[in-house]
């Protein structure tokens, strides 16, 4: 059963199979060109970029892109910058009366070159969810999907407008991102964004769905996720290099974000 984004809100359907792995890439070229994929699929990229290339068609997936990979689709991708990593959101979705399976298309096609922040937090939340493998994963995660999709369905349908708050704190961000180390106080985000600090805390929730400290933290741990991965330095020295008040602390975050410690996540990246 084929259904279109702006559908959704006038479907009744069921989620099942859920999973949101966070994926660094070690293959130059993935292929699903046998039997293709067997469950519906999200991709969103966190770092390098990779071309996807189907039935003759293709598209670039830089870093803040987000796709659609449909179950049964036959598509391949090769890695054009690394490290290529990101979330791959899997599920499967079916019809609430007819139980027929529904795809929203038959080829993947990229539905944002720049994922909107209120889907990249739910993006986000759903892969640290499955992480955790707490008992109450499976229903946090159909929850947290039902609300991507929503906001997917929304930007499709124009049902609010491009992210303008995003763009108000868009001095900010780019600050926070290319100053991973320094905490800046709040009222000097406020001032790069012309705000009073406390309307700059609302706009910058409203746009990200965190505060700017959150958003800070999160950046770091998947800077530090990075440098485990490609083994670029020690525990003690990611520590240092991104801000970290001591190996303790960046443990304890760490764990609390990624559900396990950065020691066991570089042994098994």
């Amino acid at each position: 059963m084929l259904l279109n984004f702006n559908e959704l809100n006038d479907a009744s359907f069921i989620i099942k199979k859920i999973s949101a792995v966070n994926i660094l890439s070690k293959n130059k070229v993935l292929s699903h060109g046998k039997s293709g994929r067997i469950l519906n699929g999200f991709l969103y990229m966190i770092s390098g970029s990779c071309m996807f290339e189907y039935g003759g068609n293709s598209f670039e997936m830089h870093a803040g892109a987000f796709a659609y990979l449909p179950k049964g689709s036959k598509h391949k991708y090769s890695i054009l910058s690394e490290p290529v990593r990101y979330i791959r959101i899997d599920f499967n979705m079916y019809d609430w009366a007819t139980n027929d399976e529904i795809v929203f298309s038959t080829e993947p096609y990229l539905l944002f070159e720049n994922t909107p922040h209120k889907c990249e937090t739910i993006i986000h939340k759903l892969s640290e969810t499955f992480i955790s493998g707490k008992q109450d994963c499976n229903l946090k995660m159909n929850a947290l999907l039902y609300d991507l999709l929503a906001k997917i369905a929304s930007y499709h349908t124009d049902e609010f407008s491009e992210n303008q708050h995003y763009n108000t704190i868009s001095p900010c961000i780019k600050y926070i991102e290319n100053n991973l180390k320094n905490d800046i106080p709040t009222h000097i985000l406020a001032e790069m964004c012309n705000l009073s600090p406390s309307h700059f805390r609302r706009i910058f929730k409203a746009a990200t769905g965190t505060t700017p400290t959150e958003y800070r933290t999160r950046l770091r741990i998947e800077k530090a996720c990075i440098l485990l991965e490609n083994n670029l330095c020690n525990i003690s020295e990611i520590s240092e290099q991104l801000g970290f008040e001591n190996i303790f602390y960046f443990s304890r975050v760490f764990k609390k974000i990624m559900g396990i410690p950065p020691s066991k996540y570089k042994k098994y990246s």
